[in-house]
């Protein structure tokens, strides 16, 4: 009992870090049920987006210059006197 509350020593490292075998198996072992798990249990939903592209180029670029908009926001943010 006295073992299991004791801090951990530098040998007990080196065993611990000497058995990558052991490290290894268990992470293929663990992708390997993952991956089972998820062809036989899908998960019930998936992200989806959809995007609308506009062809028409006349529309998708302003016609104004940057002068009218200067103007158009000058008016807009004018206080009234």
């Amino acid at each position: 009992m006295n073992f299991i509350l004791s801090s951990p020593s530098v040998d007990d490292l080196i065993n611990l870090l000497k058995n990558w075998r052991l490290w290894i198996l268990g992470a293929v072992l663990g992708a390997f049920l993952g991956a089972v798990f998820y062809f036989i249990n899908p998960p019930l939903y998936r992200a989806q987006a959809t995007v609308n592209v506009d062809f028409n180029l006349e529309e998708a670029f302003p016609t104004e210059t940057d002068r009218q908009y200067f103007y158009y926001l000058e008016r807009e943010n004018a206080q009234d006197d």
